[in-house]
This record gives C-alpha cells, sequence and structure tokens, in this order.
C-alpha cells in the first residue's frame, strides 16, 4: 500500500474508521474485518484483523466487537 500515508493519517481526523472506509472506498480497495475469537476463549476479548485487499494490516482486541475494530485502527496509524 504504497499510496496510503501511514505516518499522517492520523492528524486532524475526528473519525478514523470513516476517514478509512472514506479512503478504502476511492483507492478501489476491498476491506475486511475478520474476528478470530469469542470472548469467552480470550478472557472477555474479542479478537478481530484488519484486511485490507486481503493482506493482513492490522490486529486490535477489545471487549465488544467496536471496540476490537477501534483497535484495529488506531494500529494501523
Amino acid at each position: 500500500m504504497k499510496d496510503f500515508d501511514v505516518d499522517n493519517f492520523h492528524k486532524n481526523i475526528s473519525d478514523p474508521k470513516s476517514f478509512l472506509l472514506e479512503w478504502i472506498q476511492s483507492k478501489k480497495k476491498q476491506i475486511a474485518f475478520v474476528h478470530h475469537t469469542a470472548p469467552t476463549d480470550t478472557g472477555g476479548l474479542f479478537s478481530v484483523t484488519l484486511k485490507i485487499d486481503g493482506e493482513d494490516r492490522a490486529n486490535g482486541n477489545g471487549k465488544n466487537k467496536k471496540r476490537s475494530r477501534a483497535g484495529c485502527l488506531l494500529v494501523c496509524y
């Protein structure tokens, strides 16, 4: 992902998920959040991987699916 500016992704962004989704759509890329575990398997945490065009880009954990996805987005930048 040569055209993704990781160093400046987080600057002046109030909603990282919306920003990422808009960027994905503008570049005609595919995005997927792959959920790996149920909370009972990991002590109450969900585990998720963010894939862009089939490539693993980030992993996140959280006490619900929304927070685990947010964790992925924070790792992106």
